[in-house]
């Protein structure tokens, strides 16, 4: 999400950046006249690049291309130059749409359009927002490989007649395996081993993480305030309030709950012709952690709470499939975090619903349909066998 900002302040020199991965292309002008250089530099001759913006007349402002590494770039330039601008591609391409772009042009474009005044600049988050940011992704990778892993374990223990664990996590394992291994086979034995030593080690990195996340909230005040806001809804932990605080960043920049949901890319696209709408996939703009982080509040929330297991249901029989209600769901509660930490109002909450009591309810279902279909058995066993004359 970019916005239109005018720089008012006057330069001696503007510099392009084209950034990619290996290399940048840098190109200079000066404020007045047509003179200009440009130069390809690789990334890793980072002190080429500072000669040469300090061999450039004083003072400097810098535009760079917004890319996924530009992190390292923004730092290397801090107190080198006397402004740094992080121009959005989409809307920087947008500003001159007949001409190509290239790594030549595109470095021209941003030199020339921070002369003009008039920038698509991008949010740039603070360094200890950057770093919430990369513990979070790690965080829902190491995640992944957990699910994983548990699903492996079970459809282990299904395949050979066994129920397992509850909760399946190391000390689980380790301890039905104690108890029950003998009984299985040397292969699955062995399968559940190797499993089990993927989970055992992504407990202790989810602990490392947990801890360097903390450190990290409880050392920013405002930050703590925020997560503390979301944390209060029931289910939704620290950990998760911690992801989302973190790639929302500036919860300010947004005017509306309707910027926020399309910045997620929670929201469908639709193609209209003919004044009829044909809606498609979500667009899956901006983060995948965050949308991950959403979709799983969400669900926790349905889990916990009985306003959102209310209209959890309502989108399920809606929609008619549980995937689309669930993104529904995130791209609501994305919504309602804006609202709350904007607004310092709570979660709207309804009666709490404990775990336990709808598993109870499910459980009891599945026992009453269990004596139902065993009755129904035994009644058409006795109507299909003949009787014996005495």
């Amino acid at each position: 999400m970019s916005h239109m900002v005018r720089i008012e302040a006057r330069f001696a020199t503007y510099v392009g950046i084209d950034l990619h991965t290996t290399s940048m292309m840098v190109h200079a002008i000066a404020a007045e006249g047509d003179g200009f250089e440009r130069r390809g530099i690789p990334c890793r001759c980072t002190g080429t690049l500072l000669a040469f913006i300090a061999s450039l007349p004083r003072p400097v402002c810098v535009g760079i291309e917004s890319m996924g590494s530009f992190y390292w770039l923004w730092d290397l330039l801090k107190g080198r130059v006397a402004h740094r601008v992080l121009l959005d591609a989409l809307d920087l391409s947008k500003l001159s749409p007949r001409i190509a772009d290239t790594d030549r042009t595109v470095a021209a474009k941003i030199a020339h359009v921070l002369r003009d005044g008039r920038v698509p600049t991008c949010y740039v988050p603070p360094r200890h927002i950057r770093q919430l940011r990369q513990l979070g992704r790690q965080w829902q990778a190491v995640t992944e490989m957990m699910s994983t892993a548990k699903v492996q374990l079970r459809w282990l223990f299904h395949q050979n007649n066994f129920t397992g664990p509850g909760k399946i996590n190391g000390a689980s394992m380790q301890r039905w395996v104690a108890a029950c291994g003998h009984k299985l086979e040397k292969l699955p034995l062995l399968l559940m081993s190797n499993w089990h030593q993927v989970v055992l080690p992504i407990e202790r990195i989810r602990c490392e993480l947990r801890r360097e996340m903390m450190a990290l909230v409880h050392g920013d005040p405002v930050l703590e305030h925020q997560v503390k806001l979301l944390s209060r809804a029931r289910g939704i932990g620290e950990i998760l309030s911690t992801i989302i605080v973190a790639e929302f960043g500036d919860f300010h920049r947004f005017g509306s709950a309707d910027q926020v949901a399309c910045w997620t890319g929670l929201t469908e696209r639709s193609h209209v012709s003919n004044r009829q709408k044909y809606p498609g996939h979500i667009s899956k703009a901006g983060s995948p952690t965050l949308r991950w982080a959403l979709c799983e509040a969400a669900m926790e929330l349905v889990r916990c709470d009985e306003f959102y297991q209310q209209m959890y249901e309502r989108l399920c029989a809606k929609t008619g499939k549980p995937a689309i209600a669930r993104t529904a769901m995130g791209r609501r509660v994305g919504r309602y975090c804006w609202k709350c930490i904007v607004s310092g109002q709570a979660f709207r909450t309804g009666p709490a619903r404990p775990r336990t009591v709808r598993a109870n309810e499910v459980r009891l279902r599945r026992h009453r349909r269990r004596q139902r279909r065993d009755a129904a058995r035994e009644r058409s066993l006795q109507e299909t066998t003949p009787r014996q004359d005495a």
